[in-house]
């Protein structure tokens, strides 16, 4: 596995994790001055956040961009290259899909790099032969909304790789974004299972 898909790092959510919680504290204490009548205080507190939150909605509207950069592999002659970077962009975009979610409680954008992430698998189906198997070297990936996804995507192709993974995650990360993949991912999975 490459570089660009074993480098995660933790670290790399962290800015918005504490921009995130910078933000907590600070709707008790606009409340606390609004009481006191303190437009001064309220003011100041008011803008820190707004502060904030720019800082948070610049970060990920570059992640975004460099995700939507990264889809974009029509400049690529070599498919081995055009999967290694659709591949990086999987991973990117489930960790946008995580700090989206679990991080800022974001549903829409969750949504909106949900669709893009799984543009991919699509992507590579559409190469000769179809590299959608490609999607298997993510499986053991260190970061749960990564591999929940690219399980998921691999669930008919591939469901003796993927249904263990999507157990192990529904069970470890109950209730969190990569959570609800393989809880989806598995309840598509039994109902299709049912109509058959």
């Amino acid at each position: 596995m490459s570089e660009t898909l074993t480098g995660y790092d933790p670290k790399d959510e962290a800015p918005v994790e504490e921009w995130a919680q910078s933000l907590e504290p600070l709707l008790p204490e606009i409340a606390a001055a609004t009481r006191a009548n303190d437009r001064e205080a309220v003011k100041k507190l008011l803008m820190r956040s707004l502060r904030i939150r720019k800082q948070i909605d610049d970060y990920m509207t570059a992640q975004e961009n460099e995700l939507s950069t990264l889809m974009n592999v029509s400049g690529l002659t070599d498919d081995d290259a055009r999967v290694e970077q659709l591949l990086g962009a999987f991973v990117l975009g489930g960790r946008l899909r995580h700090i989206h979610y679990d991080v800022l409680g974001d549903e829409d954008g969750r949504n909106r790099v949900t669709g893009k992430v799984y543009e991919i698998p699509r992507m590579l189906d559409s190469m000769t032969p179809k590299r959608r198997p490609a999607l298997a070297d993510l499986l053991d990936h260190p970061h749960p909304d990564v591999r929940a996804m690219a399980a998921g995507s691999l669930l008919d192709l591939m469901p003796e790789r993927a249904v263990p993974v999507l157990e192990e995650i529904h069970n470890e990360f109950r209730g969190t974004s990569a959570g609800l993949v393989a809880l989806f991912a598995t309840m598509i999975r039994d109902r299709a299972a049912e109509t058959r």
